[in-house]
């Protein structure tokens, strides 16, 4: 079930016109395509056949570690579909190269870079010595879900948290640009964070200033709002997604689609699933439901002869849980065993024969393993009782990770918990952590480390607030209950406060010190504004007011508009949204309320538009590249990307350890002398 009701045919037909225009002009006979965005071109370009010049084109899925087919060769025109990323052009030219001269002066090769080609893109083309004809495609998004608008570049995330105004962050403004150019102005925009407020700016420039272009001939949009959030204003959502059972069942098996529902209660073994089935052995063609553990139903389909192995499957899981809850002596996990023992059950509803996803099953695996459970034990303990950790025991599991040489973005990911639990760890384990980090892993984790402790992720001592604040804050014990229960992320709060005009109601909701909050709103009340507006209440908000700014030209809807409309918004996030945060966007969508008490979902449809909807393992793992960082310097009022060894990098920052000890021993001598 989708919520959001908007039409968005008219982006879809843009996007098939710009493929379809490319395609005529290079005569393309098969256009390849990498397999992180082969499905998004695939649904954009439509059926083929039906277009009678492109009747012959093939659209093919290029693998990742895969080379170009030999048998493509018998084609003459080629044509390449990629992004603005000069990594996956390097490895289309290192392909090319591998043909031989004859063969490549037979073809035809086209490049199709999206939404624009970098300069450090041209310049690899450029040195390659290859005859490459280099085509801008002006689709910069694409349309992934009803209510969910994907840029695919999980690159964005660092760009966000760095401050850098990369490609990646172009490539965003280019998307509301382009929503602009289709759907009308934005009558409103509002930003939070510092890439938002340059953004939206940007957006005004392009439109009122660059053109020199009056208001009234645009027409108006048929989004009632914009809203532009930098992914660095809440980077705890992130960093705290999967966090619970829910999250992590849905993270590990990465459903594509709706969320799932929960029932609890009743278990099938092997025997009584296959009796339930034969009892509906004629039924086929229905769609039977899968259930566990969140708020939406989802189906699937399997061929109904996997349906014994899968039984046997689940009696296997289940067995192995129950013997994993017997050998173990600790109460705790045994309750967070047993919770999950009674997550993965099944059940037959109503009589209709349950169906299952293989796949399912064998990411549930996963879940059984002692370590899987050991680690989550601590983050779960991390976040409840942050004020009685046993430190010395946190600070050599950490460590005893990085000697089992655990992948690093999961030994990041525990150590940044630990660090913004108890506000900052000890100085003294921080240094032993990084020695070991760059012991173990390499060098080319400094930056990464370093970009961690600017952000105040992983650092000692400096972070702003406790997680244990917010959580007695709201009186739930568990932080799973403030991302899917009554208490949104922040980035989804602050989009909620944004949507309402009168914000009075849900202020008591807004993380921060409610004795505060009260008494800033008995200020405001007591003052000639009679009523809040969201400028206001984001002086609340994490980060103050100095980077939360509301177009003056702009009007606030007033209250007596009609509250039977029901508004468009957009929600564009910088940096990549999580499953967290958008599972809390759709149920605002879904709140339903009576004709004289509406809720959110009756006034509000949200569209996300995002880089990636990504998990949180996903997203600090592009915050950082392992084999290379990338500089930028102002070259002619532009900016150049550079592209930095690790391993140069490492060396560098070596020999000046060794010049500053050197300048020391020497000043040393000097002073022994005098």
């Amino acid at each position: 079930f989708r919520a959001s009701s908007f039409d968005f045919s008219a982006l879809q037909t843009f996007i098939q016109n710009q493929f379809l225009q490319l395609l005529r002009q290079t005569q393309t006979h098969v256009l390849l395509v990498d397999e992180v965005m082969y499905k998004n071109v695939v649904q954009a370009v439509g059926d083929l056949t039906n277009v009678p010049t492109l009747t012959k084109t093939k659209i093919v899925c290029l693998q990742s570690n895969e080379a170009i087919p030999s048998k493509l060769l018998e084609h003459q025109n080629l044509s390449f579909f990629t992004q603005s990323d000069h990594s996956q052009v390097q490895k289309i030219i290192s392909y090319l190269k591998l043909f031989s001269q004859t063969q490549f002066n037979k073809l035809n090769i086209s490049m199709f870079i999206s939404p624009k080609p970098s300069f450090y893109c041209e310049q690899i083309i450029k040195d390659s010595l290859l005859k490459i004809s280099i085509f801008n495609i002006n689709v910069p998004i694409f349309i992934q879900d009803q209510d969910f608008l994907s840029l695919n570049d999980s690159k964005a995330f660092a760009d966000s948290v760095l401050g850098g105004e990369t490609q990646s962050t172009n490539q965003m403004l280019q998307s509301v640009l382009l929503l602009q150019k289709l759907f009308g102005v934005f009558k409103e925009i509002y930003f939070k964070g510092s890439l938002a407020k340059k953004m939206a700016l940007q957006c005004y420039e392009r439109i009122y200033c660059d053109n020199k272009i009056e208001k009234q001939i645009y027409p108006v949009s048929q989004f009632s709002k914009i809203i532009i959030i930098d992914r660095a204003v809440d980077p705890i959502s992130a960093l705290l997604t999967p966090v619970g059972y829910e999250s992590l069942l849905k993270e590990f098996c990465q459903f594509q689609g709706q969320t799932i529902f929960t029932q609890q209660n009743t278990f099938i073994g092997h025997n009584d699933f296959n009796a339930s089935l034969s009892q509906n052995q004629q039924q086929k063609g229905v769609d039977q439901q899968l259930l566990t553990l969140s708020s939406d139903p989802v189906y699937y389909k399997i061929n109904s002869l996997a349906i014994d192995k899968v039984a046997a499957e689940m009696d296997k899981i289940s067995n192995q849980l129950k013997t994993f809850y017997a050998q173990n002596k600790n109460d705790l996990v045994q309750q967070r065993i047993s919770e999950l023992n009674q997550q993965v059950k099944f059940y037959n509803i109503l009589g209709q024969k349950l169906q299952v996803h293989t796949r399912f099953l064998s990411q549930i695996l996963k879940l059984t393993d002692s370590d899987f459970y050991r680690q989550f034990d601590i983050e779960q303990f991390l976040l409840k009782n942050p004020d009685a950790i046993d430190h010395q025991k946190i600070q050599q599991f950490i460590s005893l990770q990085i000697i089992q040489q655990v992948p690093p973005e999961k030994v990041l990911k525990l150590a940044c918990l630990y660090s913004i639990s108890i506000g900052g760890i000890e100085e003294k384990f921080y240094k032993l952590f990084v020695k070991n980090m760059l012991h173990m892993y390499g060098f080319q984790y400094y930056p990464t480390i370093s970009y961690l402790y600017q952000i105040n992720w992983l650092t000692y001592q400096k972070c702003q607030f406790k997680i244990k604040d917010i959580i007695e804050l709201f009186g739930h014990a568990d932080i799973e209950n403030c991302v899917f229960a009554s208490i949104q992320p922040i980035s989804v709060k602050l989009t909620e406060l944004i949507c309402y005009a009168d914000v009075y109601q849900d202020l008591y909701k807004c993380p921060g010190d409610d004795k505060d909050l009260m008494r800033y709103l008995q200020q405001m009340m007591d003052s000639k504004s009679k009523r809040l507006t969201v400028k206001n209440v984001s002086m609340m908000l994490p980060g103050g007011d100095s980077d939360t700014y509301i177009m003056e030209d702009l009007v606030t809807p007033n209250e007596n508009q009609d509250r039977k409309q029901k508004y468009n918004v957009i929600l564009c996030v910088i940096g990549g949204i999580t499953q967290a945060e958008l599972s809390a966007i759709r149920q605002l969508n879904n709140l339903k309320g009576e004709e004289n008490a509406p809720q959110f979902g009756d006034r509000f449809s949200i569209t996300v538009m995002a880089s990636d909807l990504q998990t949180g393992d996903q997203l600090i793992k592009g915050f950082f590249d392992q084999q290379k960082q990338t500089k930028f310097q102002e070259d002619g009022g532009q900016l150049k990307e550079i592209q930095v060894n690790d391993a140069a990098l490492g060396k560098e920052i070596a020999e000046t350890d060794e010049q500053n000890l050197e300048q020391v021993q020497q000043k040393k001598k000097r002073t022994r002398r005098g």
